[in-house]
């Protein structure tokens, strides 16, 4: 043994078994698996295989290999699984082939070592020396490649099929990236000077704060790529793929070799052109907020999702421009002319407009709307022409609502509010005072805590209860969810917050078989955030919109009746209102309040067949479920008014 290292002497170790095959060798670390045994290196020695040699191809899962010294071992082709080889000597190492995912290879000495087309998807090399390594076509999906030392590296053709590896603050200095494919890859704050990234596919990766000195981009796909603050002094970006690419604060010098309308393009995100001349730029998704682009040239420029928060347009020339989705809030539109401009879901609130301002009448209308004290809840952007004309009726159906954003969590009170979760825990037990009984179904079964609210916790909605708990309980059984009889509301007004008085031993209750796919199996506390939404066309009382489709057809009449060929109103209307409302920035998948979305129908029409009782108008919760829909509790506003939860409308749809 080396007293000094702890790891096996060159002269002790024996000559390599050729005579062995490999089912041989494999044999040999199974049994030595099997026997749990520590000192890997020294125990297959003593069972004569040499690690510099009879290692290769083997499967090595199960083997803690920590500081381990490999320097120069034949590893071709070895398999290993979530195996910690962090600190070990590997310097010069052959692991071509090599099987590695979930490895931990922190600070490992990775130095002039042959990983190519290695497996490390997953694996954990941050700190990691890879100083001259061979990583070329390796595999590096989400691997950790955080501060690795890596001068002079091959990458050549390495590759992630989702999301490239992280590179952050790592020293990479000459290392070579050729033809790689890291697309959604992190190289934050590294060391990158010198580089070569030719023809590589780099869509989407993070380079800010990146030393980027001289590196060759040339016909790399930068896509999307981020390359705020980064410095590009001498770089070379010919040919290079820079759609919609970021450049604010990017540090660019004459000797950088860029395509001459991006060199313009990054002098505008950086306040520095002197020409303002921008007619058909491209500037989509691009940060301009707070710029200067009064008088500037926007004419039937691409201003997709650009933001122009705070930015000065004024007198600005934006006619026929897409601003589309663009953010113009608090912007400097005076004297600007956006005749015929395309401002479809963009955000006009705090803009300033004025008299001079050339811009549709309707969308001048949709501007003062959005911005007008008088209105509680505005849609702040602009909505298709079709639903413009009827922006007053659409925001009168407009509804508060609290979505519910669930955050594990174990050690809550039993009156706080919480998800239940599946697994038993003290956290997801119900606050229930002694002498009540624990619900059950009609057929004496136990039902389960699927949600506790307690509304002095929660942001006030409108008709709702200020204090109290309410709870929900409800069958774990699939087929009984939605159920009438598999269910249970209780509602406590004034709780009890002395623990004495409760019920704290729920060892009676039955494990649960399956609950509520995706959400956790633990207990979670309950985060809300206040949102607002309009009425879905789905919903029992969309009738609201009645007057909408009566002029819609009023006016069709009236197209056909000149003979004008014209598409069904209706329809679009139908199509737009969907396209711009049916989505996760207006519903949520947990809620409390206001209108919803539905997968399927309302259920409403199908559970409440007495035309004579009072609507079920109030959503209590709704929970959105993987693949069978959601499941819904409904209310009559009015008894919800007397804080009476003993009648409730329950459906899955």
């Amino acid at each position: 043994m080396n007293n000094e290292s702890g790891q096996p002497d060159q002269a002790t170790q024996p000559q390599s078994q050729g005579q062995l095959t490999r089912s041989d060798r494999q044999e040999i670390v199974n049994r030595l698996r099997q026997e749990s045994a520590d000192n890997f290196l020294e125990r297959i020695i003593e069972n004569g295989l040499n690690p510099q040699t009879d290692l290769a191809e083997l499967i090595l899962s199960g083997f803690n290999l920590s500081g381990a010294n490999l320097q120069g071992a034949d590893l071709t082709r070895i398999r290993l699984s979530q195996e910690n080889l962090s600190n070990a000597n590997l310097e010069g190492a052959i692991l071509e082939d090599a099987y590695m995912p979930d490895t931990d290879l922190s600070c490992a000495n990775l130095q002039r070592a042959n990983l190519t087309k290695s497996i490390l998807f997953l694996s954990n090399l941050k700190n990691a020396n890879l100083e001259e390594a061979n990583l070329q076509n390796a595999s590096l999906d989400r691997t950790n490649l955080q501060e690795v030392k890596g001068d002079r590296a091959n990458f050549q053709a390495a590759y992630s099929s989702y999301e490239g590896g992280n590179f952050s603050n790592a020293s990479l200095k000459n290392a070579n990236f050729a033809s790689a494919s890291l697309d959604r890859g992190n190289f934050s704050d590294a060391n990158l000077s010198n580089a070569n990234f030719q023809e590589a596919q780099l869509r989407q990766v993070n380079f800010r704060h990146t030393n980027l000195q001289q590196v060759n981009f040339q016909q790399a796909d930068v896509t999307y790529a981020d390359f705020s603050h980064a410095n590009l002094k001498g770089a070379d970006l010919q040919g290079a793929t820079l759609s919609t690419t970021f450049l604010r604060d990017a540090i660019i010098d004459a000797q950088t070799k860029i395509d001459p309308t991006w060199r313009k393009i990054w002098a505008v995100l950086n306040g520095v052109a002197e020409d303002l001349d921008l007619q058909n730029i491209d500037l989509s998704r691009q940060d301009c907020q707070e710029l200067n682009l009064a008088g500037a040239n926007l004419e039937s420029a691409t201003l997709y999702k650009t933001n122009f928060r705070n930015t000065d347009l004024s007198n600005a020339n934006l006619s026929n421009a897409d601003l589309s989705w663009a953010n113009l809030e608090n912007a400097n539109l005076k004297g600007a002319n956006l005749a015929w401009a395309n401002l479809e879901g963009a955000k006009l609130l705090g803009t300033e407009i004025d008299e001079l301002t050339t811009i549709d009448p309707m969308l001048r209308q949709a501007w003062a709307s959005m911005n007008s004290q008088s209105s509680n809840y505005a849609i702040a952007e602009v909505m298709p022409a079709i639903l413009e004309r009827f922006r007053e009726e659409i925001q009168a159906t407009i509804k508060p609502h609290l979505a519910i954003y669930l955050v594990p969590d174990e050690n809550l009170t039993w009156w706080q509010s919480k998800f239940a979760g599946m697994k038993k825990s003290k956290g997801g037990f119900p606050y229930l005072p002694k002498g009540y009984d624990y619900p059950k179904t009609s057929d004496g079964e136990y039902l389960h805590l699927l949600a506790q609210i307690n509304f002095a916790e929660t942001p006030h909605l409108e008709g709702f209860p200020k204090q109290g708990i309410l709870q929900f309980y409800i069958a774990d059984d699939h087929d009984s969810y939605g159920s009438p009889n598999h269910f249970r509301i209780l509602y406590f007004p004034e709780p009890d917050l002395n623990e004495n008085n409760l019920t704290t031993d729920f060892s009676f209750l039955p494990e649960k078989d399956s609950f509520l796919d995706p959400y956790p199996d633990n207990c979670s506390a309950i985060q809300w955030i206040q949102g607002y939404a309009p009425i879905t066309l789905e919903d029992k009382f969309a009738d609201c919109l009645d007057s909408i489709f009566e002029r819609l057809n009023e006016l069709e009449d009236e197209l056909d009746d000149l003979e004008f060929e014209q598409s069904n109103l209706s329809e679009d209307f139908c199509n737009a209102y969907y396209e711009t409302f049916n989505n996760g920035k207006w519903y949520c998948n947990l809620q409390m309040g206001g209108h919803t979305s539905f997968e399927q129908n309302d259920p409403r029409p199908y559970y409440q067949l007495d035309s004579n009782e009072d609507p079920f108008d109030t959503l209590l919760l709704k929970i959105r479920l993987v693949e069978d829909g959601s499941l819904f509790f409904y209310i009559q506003s009015s008894a919800l008014a007397r804080c009476d939860f003993s009648k409730i409308l329950y459906a899955m749809a």
